[in-house]
């Protein structure tokens, strides 16, 4: 599994997620703290929660990103895509798979830590809630995200 979180101005990420063969990319809206879910769903998995997803808003629909702790240290990766904002219960779709794949819980952890740890050196904290608009930097979940075994 590859990810790439590209920080845009005014409240937008694109976010760019291989799996095997799979690709996907995302667009993320200042209306939904993606990069905190994002590093505290790292930490969750690598603490053993055995599902977690991250919702990246776009205006209108919204792509879920799922990981599922499977036997061992498998981690099955899965991004949905809903035509609104599944998260706020305003679709009752079961969304479009757009990508199902398989990683590790050691390679989760270690794409997020890297992007946020990116993130942090390109933008310093100030710069990253000018570009970000409503959220600051998660740095929180990055100090845990590094602790997190």
């Amino acid at each position: 599994m590859r990810l790439n979180y590209a920080l845009e101005d005014a409240g937008w990420a694109t976010v760019s997620l291989e799996c095997g063969e799979q690709r996907v990319e995302m667009t993320a809206s200042y209306l939904h703290d993606s990069l905190r879910d994002l590093a505290s769903a790292a930490k969750a998995i690598a603490a053993g929660r055995p599902e977690v997803r991250v919702v990246f808003m776009d205006e209108p629909g919204e792509h879920q990103l799922v990981w599922r702790r499977m036997a061992g240290d498998t981690v099955e990766v899965e991004v949905l895509w809903y035509d609104d904002w599944k998260s706020l219960e305003l679709s009752n779709s079961k969304g479009v798979r757009k990508l199902l794949g398989a990683t590790t819980v050691a390679q989760v952890r270690g794409q997020v830590l890297s992007e946020l740890q990116r993130l942090l050196r390109e933008n310093g904290e100030a710069g990253y809630r000018e570009k970000w608009v409503e959220h600051d930097f998660p740095a929180e979940q990055l100090r845990e995200l590094e602790e997190a075994v």
